[in-house]
């Protein structure tokens, strides 16, 4: 087999698993897969299929080269690109950790077609927002877009579902209590 049919064939024995989802969105109500519910079981595919995968990170983007241990030459890549998370209470390397994570899980998630659900499905009609019949209040800073973007995403939390919650179609259009409230459910999460 060449490496695009052991990627294929990886693929195929990987959806065969039944693997189970332990991470939990307590916030938008869903499950979703963390590195320990499909690493094992692709370590396993691999070590048969004679395939290797190494995951590299620098400034710009993460990257998972999978190579035929057969015929080292023959890679196929997967790209990303990376991200910062400024988590309130963490160091600098927790951050990086975290990203890291994220990454490796996304870059996995791609190369092998691992199946989510879509959490906004999920999600529709749960959570709804209260209206406000008060004019709205100023919308947060651009500092302040940034930290729950970069959280939102450290967390693996579903962004269109939280936009919906509040309301509002980006995070640009939060207002401070908005802001606040998110910041406080994805910190605790």
């Amino acid at each position: 087999m060449n490496i695009y049919e052991k990627i294929q064939t990886a693929k195929v024995e990987l959806q065969k698993a039944d693997l189970k989802k332990s991470g939990q969105n307590k916030y938008a109500g869903y499950t979703y897969f963390e590195l320990k519910d499909f690493l094992p079981k692709i370590n396993e595919i691999f070590a048969e299929l004679q395939l290797l995968s190494k995951v590299s990170f620098n400034s710009e983007v993460a990257t998972l080269d999978i190579v035929d241990s057969e015929k080292p030459e023959d890679v196929v890549t997967f790209t990303s690109p990376m991200a910062s998370a400024q988590l309130k209470g963490c160091h600098e390397i927790q951050n990086l950790g975290a990203v890291q994570t994220y990454q490796r899980r996304y870059l996995y998630t791609m190369a092998l077609d691992i199946a989510e659900s879509d959490a906004l499905e999920a999600n529709t009609g749960k959570h709804e927002p209260e209206k406000s019949v008060t004019p709205p209040a100023p919308k947060v800073s651009a500092e302040k877009v940034v930290a729950i973007k970069n959280l939102a995403e450290v967390k693996g939390v579903d962004v269109p579902a939280l936009l919906k919650y509040y309301n509002v179609t980006k995070f640009d259009d939060m207002n401070e209590s908005q802001w606040n409230h998110g910041m406080k459910v994805l910190q605790s999460k």
